[in-house]
């Protein structure tokens, strides 16, 4: 479950932060949001125009939320 390479350097520094704040009340609940962002950015790398058009945030944004 390692596709760090395709994350931007933010999003690779913003992983560990969200593991650690969730982590914190549990752990395993942290874990299984990991691969949950695995699993959306494969999906994401394969289908780039997978989510939905976000023209109020910029051209070319699209939105893929992953849990809550």
């Amino acid at each position: 479950m390692d596709n760090s390479r395709l994350l931007r350097p933010k999003a690779r520094e913003d992983v560990p932060e969200i593991w650690q704040y969730i982590a914190a009340d549990n752990e395993a609940a942290a874990t299984a949001l990991l691969h949950r962002f695995d699993r959306a950015v494969r999906t994401l790398a394969s289908n780039p125009l997978a989510g939905r058009e976000r023209l109020d945030l910029g051209r070319d944004v699209r939105s893929f939320p992953v849990g809550s």
